[in-house]
């Protein structure tokens, strides 16, 4: 589906189609590696599952539930505002309100997205390992700038200004990954590690690294969570461990 029939589900009910995030940055989108994000303002759940058929990352919400996303400060509602296009219909006249839960969902989305560049690598996906791995990085940095700026940042250069400027850990990791995504390179036990020694400085929180992993269980991981304070593996037998950094 092309973005001119993207266009047309306006016509099947949809109030408003847009994409969002780094597509509508053509310095941060990375041909076959990044996400294409849709918004659709509906309740249709059938063009969400038309979306998702289509290869699309879709987020689908009533207009009801936008206005609390963005009372409650959550970044969906900055990125569907400030970092879109829209492509037909329009949105509702709502505001995004910054709040303490805006830099949880950061924090959390940075713990997310390392859980699954972990999973990624231990599954031998060389290339989701690098792009949550990138997320990450960025994540955990768009966390410290809401924590000690009180604001939202989104493009990657803002995220690179924004680590020197805060003197952060992954600086330089950060913009290796971003090379590697774009030459389809593999990332390493070694760097993901390092990886993981940035998110632990930026994040205030003991992080394990693949290496620490991989001697507790060898191959057998298959998920990574943080849940309650506690890291939570998942074997391949199905059985689930606590790890202790």
């Amino acid at each position: 589906m092309s973005l001119e029939e993207l266009k047309g589900l306006c016509q099947k009910g949809a109030k408003a189609i847009a994409v969002f995030g780094s597509y509508v940055r053509a310095k941060d989108y990375v041909e076959g590696v990044s996400d294409l994000n849709v918004f659709a303002l509906t309740r249709d759940k059938q063009l969400l599952l038309e979306l998702a058929s289509m290869g699309y990352s879709p987020v689908m919400l009533d207009e009801e539930s936008l206005r609390q996303l963005c009372e409650a400060g959550d970044p969906l509602c900055y990125y569907v505002l400030y970092d879109s296009k829209v492509l037909c219909g329009s949105l509702p006249r709502v505001s995004f309100k910054l709040t303490d839960g805006t830099c949880r969902k950061l924090r959390d989305q940075a713990i997310n997205s390392f859980c699954f560049a972990i999973e990624s690598h231990f599954r031998s996906d060389e290339l989701n390992s690098v792009r949550y791995a990138f997320k990450a990085i960025k994540l955990s940095v768009a966390y410290r700038v809401c924590r000690d700026k009180n604001r939202v940042i989104v493009s990657n250069d803002e995220a690179e200004s924004s680590c020197k400027e805060l003197n952060l850990a992954g600086c330089s990791e950060m913009k290796d990954l971003l090379m590697m995504m774009r030459l389809k390179l593999k990332l390493t036990t070694w760097a993901l590690d390092r990886i993981a020694q940035a998110l632990s400085n930026n994040l205030d929180l003991p992080v394990p690294t693949a290496s620490d992993l991989m001697r507790e269980y060898g191959d057998h991981v298959a998920k990574l969570a943080y849940d309650n304070g506690v890291w939570r593996v998942l074997l391949k037998d199905g059985k689930w461990d606590s790890f202790k950094k």
